[in-house]
């Protein structure tokens, strides 16, 4: 079996529910396959993980849509969001996929070919990096061209009388 895939954290919210799922009995009341993390409305939510979009649109059920990433045998879900990429897309982690709607982000990981096979993704998740700043330098700086060197001078031969 194939280990799942660390992922980059789509939100820099708080965790707002954590993972509680029993492979035994997966919809017992209280029961949570997905985590969610707080975001404000409109933030940009980022690919997980690198992979193609097989899902992009609404939930059913849901009053937002949600965005899947097939991450070799791994998929990851991404609810209460709008999507900004259509299916099929190839995804780089990282790219913005969606956009945060007014609900928490969920975060949800599972084996592609296992309908039961959802995993606790929080353990897996690395912090976004930091977005890089770069401060200005000025202009590039110009090639040294050597100094211009005289031409000798050509003087006369000494006549020998």
């Amino acid at each position: 079996m194939v280990d799942p895939p660390p992922l980059l954290r789509p939100v820099e919210g708080p965790v707002v529910s954590r993972f509680s799922y029993g492979r035994a009995a997966p919809f017992r009341p209280g029961r949570r396959r997905i985590v969610r993390l707080s975001a404000p409305p409109g933030a940009r939510v980022a690919a997980p993980c690198r992979g193609r979009v097989s899902h992009a649109g609404r939930v059913p059920g849901a009053r937002a849509g949600g965005v899947t990433v097939r991450c070799g045998p791994w998929s990851v879900t991404l609810t209460g969001v709008d999507p900004a990429v259509a299916r099929g897309r190839s995804v780089r982690r990282g790219v913005t996929v969606a956009r945060a709607r007014a609900a928490p982000v969920g975060l949800g990981l599972r084996r592609t070919a296992d309908a039961f096979g959802y995993v606790d993704p929080l353990p897996l998740l690395r912090a976004p990096s930091p977005a890089r700043r770069y401060e200005p330098v000025g202009p590039a700086p110009r090639p040294r061209t050597p100094a211009p060197v005289a031409a000798p001078v050509a003087r006369p031969a000494p006549v020998a009388v």
